[in-house]
């Protein structure tokens, strides 16, 4: 079994290097020496500090629980992924209609109902998830924190998109005289 420590001084300690003099921490010494004893075979890698991130989750979730010496412990299993935890159930997940994956914020958005499997924690969910977006005749946009585009299209909506021109007012053009060629 591997140990991670990122203290150069403490694992100098535990391989025999340096003997441990603060008073404080040799009843914590002498303890893992008692713990030592129950592994056929131990390996301690120095990490750096700036790469303990994961020793120190580690370190917090086993000062939180309260192991007794004589219990028997599952091995946790720690798996590296290279993309987010949900990246990796898409392809695990059944889909159960054609439906695009935004059709329940539509149906919400426009009619105020949810599926009809949905439960209380899906509907809250769908709730939340459904003021991000807003419908504007029938098409989806996402709402936006950039207050330049205020709203941004769904992915494979239909729309037909507005287009806003700046044109002057014939009334204002005509009281100042100026020409068409400029105004137009």
């Amino acid at each position: 079994m591997g140990v991670l420590g990122d203290s150069n001084l403490v694992l100098r300690q535990v391989w025999g290097d340096w003997k441990t003099r603060d008073a404080k921490l040799k009843p914590y010494y002498a303890y893992l020496e008692l713990l030592i004893e129950n592994f056929e075979e131990l390996k301690y890698i120095h990490l750096p500090r700036a790469q303990n991130q994961f020793v120190d989750a580690l370190a917090t979730l086993v000062s939180i629980v309260d192991i007794p010496t004589n219990m028997i412990i599952r091995l946790l299993l720690i798996e590296t992924r290279f993309a987010p935890a949900y990246y990796h159930l898409i392809d695990e997940a059944e889909v159960q209609d054609d439906l695009p994956w935004f059709h329940d914020i539509h149906q919400f958005l426009r009619s105020g109902t949810y599926p009809e499997a949905a439960t209380t924690k899906d509907r809250r969910a769908l709730r939340q998830l459904a003021t991000r977006f807003v419908i504007c005749g029938k098409t989806l946009y996402r709402r936006s924190t950039d207050e330049a585009a205020p709203y941004s299209l769904v992915y494979d909506m239909e729309v037909v998109l507005p287009v806003e021109i700046e044109m002057g007012s014939l009334r204002v053009a005509l009281e100042q005289q100026v020409s068409e060629a400029e105004w137009a």
